[in-house]
């Protein structure tokens, strides 16, 4: 048995014990263990749920909601969570920030993000292989009308719509590859001053509340206080203390 597997069946024993504070320990050691890579984002993802479940018993539904969410994100077929998000955090509701709508978000909205990555990756080659044989096709014809002296031929409609549809398809790919590869967290602290700069006393943009996933640019040390720049698509970026921050798509 490794050790990672000791630590979370001790952690579980702690759990159901109700010795909370014990266990939440573990968890975090657990998830801190994604610095040497061995724990995977599946393992990540169950800590997480677990910790979601230890903080709705200690009536903690905010910070229940935040790790949900870090288990979903981390691994999105986790059903555990997407049925504890049904049945115990229903009624949760974050506050909305006035925002514009990306076009990547739109096109999620549209059923983007239902459209696996390998599966667009395979259209866009297939595009290709058709833009390529309608060429060969173009190159074929253009020989033989110069051994009959006929007038070039011209590329055909297919060719142009193989292309736009590859574009569109390529597109798509890179918006989603794009999405996948960002790094975002979630504000886990009831409220958080928004700075135009990281340190002590600088001027607040706005305040965001618990709930709201952000994007993450950078971090930065300030006389031993770690800051971390974030960004809402469509309304503001600034800095927060990165303790106010849980990491979603990563494990630590």
């Amino acid at each position: 048995m490794s050790a990672n597997t000791e630590l979370f069946n001790e952690a579980i024993s702690l759990h159901q014990s109700k010795k909370f504070d014990e266990a939440l320990t573990i968890y975090l050691k657990l998830l801190d263990k994604s610095q040497d890579a061995s724990i995977t984002r599946e393992q990540a993802s169950t800590v997480s749920q677990n910790m979601a479940v230890l903080y709705l018993q200690q009536n903690k539904i905010e910070l229940a909601y935040v790790f949900n969410k870090k288990a979903l994100a981390l691994n999105p077929y986790n059903s555990a969570a997407e049925q504890f998000a049904k049945n115990s955090l229903n009624n949760f509701k974050v506050t909305e920030i006035a925002r514009d709508i990306s076009v990547t978000e739109q096109l999620n909205n549209m059923g983007l993000k239902f459209i696996p990555f390998e599966a667009l990756a395979l259209i866009s080659v297939f595009f290709i292989f058709l833009i390529l044989k309608s060429f060969f096709k173009y190159l074929m014809q253009q020989k033989k009308n110069v051994l009959e002296n006929k007038l070039p031929p011209v590329l055909s409609w297919s060719f142009y719509g193989y292309l736009v549809l590859f574009f569109l398809t390529f597109s798509l790919l890179w918006a989603k590859d794009r999405e996948a590869t960002l790094a975002i967290g979630m504000i886990k602290s009831a409220s958080v001053s928004v700075q135009t700069a990281a340190g002590a006393n600088q001027a607040v943009i706005t305040e965001i509340n618990l709930g709201h996933v952000v994007q993450i640019l950078q971090s930065k040390d300030v006389e031993g206080i770690t800051y971390t720049q974030i960004k809402i698509p469509g309304a503001f970026s600034g800095w927060i203390k990165k303790s106010d921050l849980e990491p979603l798509n990563s494990v630590n």
